[in-house]
């Protein structure tokens, strides 16, 4: 049974490629910063000391200039579990995981930090899914989820999976699923958003082993042949399929990304060596960026994404701009388990 306990985690967290789990949708409360309130402090005692009598005696002054340790409140280290009266940490628990699931615990670190990203940003624009698509996500998530139980246990149900397999209570299992559902699909809204409101170049490509094959597949474009065509023919790249076409360039400093803004709408760049192979490409499009707030772009977005489902590069420019866009910061996890920050 073990493999279904990692495909219900797949399941859940494929609900987001760029899109996650943590459904927090309380706006943070705006409460006075640590130097605010003191700085607040200083102005009511200054205003205090100009009121006092000026004959106040050399010794209430010496009093009343002693500075008074404030009170610090300590916060308890969460407790996981007890045995025999001893704590064990929420600390420990996760560095043990840590240390025994390494690239699983960062994982689902980035997930939830691309939640966050995601929240930030949806906020940001103003975008909203309607509840009509969230319930028909929900649906065909659970569905994908029971086809799996059944392939394991034809007799088990949903229910029975998540409760008695899992341990977890149903309803909010199911509740979860739902967060994982929206935050997706806001998810695909506000990256394909962010990649239709920047300068883009569309592409179609063609990928080959060493340099004598770009050149012999270079020479048969100058001979007239159609690039989609050769691309199905000769090209590594998954887009091959496409005729060559990947998801828009963004202007970042990229070798590709010079190669699509220095190449002529309509023309061929390259060949480009990348990554031990040879990439050319064909300069289909260079579209206006989409401009204006959500309730003007939402129609184009969602027309493009049923045209075009959401594709992994544009989540990673799209991830790489937020990062820089909002602070990440790693350090408190690392500090828990006690573990430095590589």
């Amino acid at each position: 049974m073990r493999p279904i306990l990692f495909a219900a985690a797949a399941l859940l967290a494929a609900a987001c490629a760029s899109t996650n789990p943590s459904r927090d949708y309380q706006r943070p409360t705006e409460t006075s910063t640590p130097a605010e309130a003191s700085t607040g402090a200083a102005a009511s005692e200054r205003r205090a000391n100009a009121d006092e009598p000026a004959r106040r005696t050399a010794e209430d002054r010496e009093r009343a200039s002693t500075p008074v340790e404030a009170a610090v409140d300590v916060v308890p280290a969460p407790v996981a579990a007890r045995v025999a009266g001893e704590d064990v940490l929420v600390g420990e628990l996760l560095a043990f995981w840590l240390h025994n699931r390494s690239v699983e615990v960062r994982e689902m670190l980035e997930h939830l930090v691309s939640a966050k990203l995601i929240l930030l940003e949806s906020r940001r624009l103003g975008v909203e899914v309607d509840d009509d698509l969230i319930d028909l996500g929900l649906t065909r998530t659970r569905q994908e989820m029971e086809k799996q139980i059944r392939r394991e246990d034809p007799s088990m149900s949903f229910r029975e999976f998540v409760e008695v397999r899992l341990g977890l209570d149903a309803e909010r299992y199911e509740s979860q699923m739902r967060w994982e559902v929206e935050r997706k699909l806001l998810g695909e809204r506000v990256v394909r958003a962010f990649v239709l409101g920047q300068p883009r170049t569309e592409l179609n490509v063609i990928v080959v082993r060493s340099k004598e094959d770009a050149d012999a597949a270079m020479a048969r474009l100058d001979a007239g042949e159609e690039f989609s065509a050769l691309a199905r023919e000769l090209s590594l790249d998954p887009s091959a399929r496409l005729g060559g076409r990947i998801p828009p360039v963004l202007r970042n400093g990229s070798s590709i990304s010079e190669l699509a803004f220095g190449t002529q709408v309509g023309r061929v760049g390259g060949p480009l060596e990348q990554d031990g192979s040879w990439l050319i490409a064909e300069v289909v499009a260079r579209p206006e960026p989409l401009a204006g707030g959500w309730p003007e772009i939402r129609e184009a977005v969602e027309d493009s994404l049923r045209e075009h489902p959401l594709d992994d590069p544009e989540y990673w420019q799209w991830k790489s701009e937020m990062v820089r866009r909002y602070k990440v910061d790693l350090t408190p996890f690392f500090e828990l388990v006690d573990e430095p920050a590589l």
